[in-house]
């Protein structure tokens, strides 16, 4: 199981893994993501952790990253608005009366970069 592989930082459980590799366009764009809404992540290099690759793969993902976020169904690929809804939903959850302060909402995220055909996000 991914939880009990050697090498797993124990992080606080508002803590999202990002499983990724060297080159990886999109998972660049998911950590700037991540940076903007200042959401707390881990990265897993699938290159040098053995058997996390294989362990994607039988989850169904076929391209990184792939992004755990607690509370959220695992995701692959940048998806900015997915990212989003993490930071919109710990930020309501942090609020007593559940009102959104809109500071963080407001302005985009980066938008996906053109990636080379030969993509280095593929599992």
């Amino acid at each position: 199981m991914l939880e009990d592989r050697p090498g797993k930082v124990a992080m606080g459980e508002e803590t999202l893994t990002v499983y990724s590799k060297s080159g990886c366009v999109q998972c660049d764009a998911t950590y700037r993501a991540l940076r903007k809404f200042d959401l707390p992540y881990e990265v897993v290099d699938v290159e040098r952790t053995p058997g996390v690759a294989n362990e994607l793969r039988d989850r169904g993902f076929a391209s990184l990253p792939v992004v755990d976020a607690p509370g959220e169904p695992a995701w692959s690929g940048f998806h900015p608005g997915r990212i989003k809804k993490v930071a919109t939903s710990r930020e309501l959850a942090g609020r007593p009366d559940g009102a959104h302060r809109g500071a963080r909402s407001a302005g985009g995220v980066d938008p996906p970069p053109t990636q080379a055909p030969e993509s280095r996000n593929v599992l």
